[in-house]
């Protein structure tokens, strides 16, 4: 017979983390931050072409990262990708 899960309520600890918003139609049009890599879209000028795709090098293997989605730097010099709903839900700015 399967044991039952004991659920813990818990709040998590305010922790300052620096981020930046991916933004491949912006700041990010012609030249991509380190550790993103992306694939152009056939016929591309720049990253803002219609079709492009982007991966974040994080500590567990490349990860998508979609346009305006949240990088963010942990304590330990990681990134994080965030989509822009729960990084807004979860964070503000200091």
């Amino acid at each position: 017979m399967p044991e039952k899960q004991s659920w813990v309520r818990l709040v998590s600890r305010p922790v300052e983390v620096r981020a930046f918003q991916f933004d491949p139609n912006g700041v990010h049009a012609q030249k991509l931050p380190d550790r993103i890599r992306g694939l152009p879209s056939p016929g591309a000028d720049n990253w803002g072409y219609v079709g492009c795709q982007f991966f974040v090098d994080t500590v567990l293997g490349p990860r998508d990262i979609q346009p305006l989605d949240w990088i963010i730097e942990t304590s330990d010099g990681n990134w994080r990708v965030c989509s822009r709903g729960i990084f807004e839900q979860g964070f503000e700015r200091v």
